[in-house]
């Protein structure tokens, strides 16, 4: 098992550095595709109701493919500026065309790509320019401080309820923390924090 395990995640190394935009595409729909089968799970529904109760995320799957499979600098602006409107009349106008608890969301995606906008008109390179030169550490790192920190910081949450959540979705559960929270939740939020980091994480200390 050790050793599948291992040859499994060497495969996708491998299959990373040739074709990153590829594999990311696939994690992103996967991701969506995890979304709708979590949500079926919490609550045995037909197909059709599962997808209305979900569609709302394909207001940022969509965009986020479009900037994977082809990347135009000004693209991360034009959804920036949108998800940014978008969050706006949600949150605090009562704007209905989504769910409220989407606001959030909205918000962390405005931040993520008007930051990389701004990060390649400044610096010429990104966390996405980066990603797309197939740099598997940067990869996995993002993904591990994700489900780590999400995982920890749930389950940690979960005998006091300090913060509580309202979902838009039937979600699974463990132990009280959402499944799709611990694994994929706090996947926006590290987006939003590092596209800040990034540009010191360029910058060399001056020589005094």
């Amino acid at each position: 098992m050790g050793h599948f395990l291992s040859k499994f995640v060497e495969d996708i190394e491998i299959e990373y550095e040739r074709h990153p935009r590829i594999v990311i595409f696939a994690l992103v729909v996967f991701f969506y595709l995890f979304i709708l089968a979590q949500s079926w799970f919490a609550s045995p529904r037909g197909l059709a109701i599962v997808f209305l109760d979900t569609w709302e995320m394909l207001i940022f799957v969509i965009p986020l493919s479009v900037v994977v499979l082809r990347l135009k600098v000004r693209n991360l602006l034009i959804f920036g500026v949108a998800y940014f409107i978008l969050g706006f009349w949600v949150g605090f106008l009562g704007f209905t065309l989504i769910k409220i608890e989407y606001s959030t969301l909205s918000f962390l995606m405005a931040i993520f790509f008007t930051g990389e906008w701004f990060n390649y008109r400044k610096f010429g390179r990104s966390l996405l320019s980066e990603l797309f030169k197939g740099n598997y550490y940067l990869a996995i790192g993002l993904f591990l401080s994700t489900v780590v920190l999400g995982s920890v910081v749930e389950f940690l949450n979960a005998p006091s309820g300090l913060w509580l959540y309202r979902w838009p979705f039937p979600s699974v559960e463990i132990f009280g923390v959402p499944l799709f929270t611990a694994a994929f939740g706090w996947f926006p939020w590290i987006l939003a924090m590092f596209v800040f980091l990034y540009p010191f994480a360029l910058r060399k200390p001056k020589k005094f």
